[in-house]
């Protein structure tokens, strides 16, 4: 398939094409939804529901392993996402199970790898105060295309 019209992203919103295909993403590792979920351990990555990070947002309450992994595919292989350049790749972003997921992919050169994957906004997310204190990020559409950076 590779190579092939069926392996390509759609254009991006700016009429450009995509700068890669599905098949050059890394797939999605262990380590990859433990990033998104957990983080690093310094304060980076985490939005796993509870976690309280000041200014992260959180998945719903239902959202483990399984259920990132799927929508993480979801979103890079469902052929609906928007496409955006970033600074440091690539961002897609889609609607899955009621929640706005952005899932940033980073160039490493041979291959592009998942970054990490947090929720904008929807049913079950919240966004962190400077305290820590969660407040509900209801389901908003505009997260599909609005710019991030």
């Amino acid at each position: 398939m590779m190579g092939s019209p069926e392996d390509r992203y759609p254009d991006m919103g700016n009429g450009k094409p995509a700068p890669l295909r599905p098949s050059d993403i890394r797939p999605v590792s262990d380590d990859d939804l433990k990033y998104a979920l957990d983080g690093d351990g310094h304060g980076a990555g985490g939005h796993r529901s509870g976690t309280g990070a000041p200014g992260q947002s959180e998945f719903p309450r239902s959202w483990d392993e399984v259920k990132l992994r799927e929508a993480i595919e979801a979103v890079l292989y469902g052929g609906s996402a928007s496409i955006a350049l970033s600074k440091d790749g690539v961002i897609f972003r889609d609607l899955h199970d009621d929640v706005v997921l952005a899932v940033p992919v980073h160039d490493y050169g041979r291959y592009w790898e998942v970054a990490t994957a947090y929720p904008l906004s929807g049913v079950g997310v919240v966004r962190n105060g400077p305290d820590g204190t969660p407040r509900p990020v209801p389901l908003s559409v505009g997260d599909l295309t609005s710019s991030l950076e």
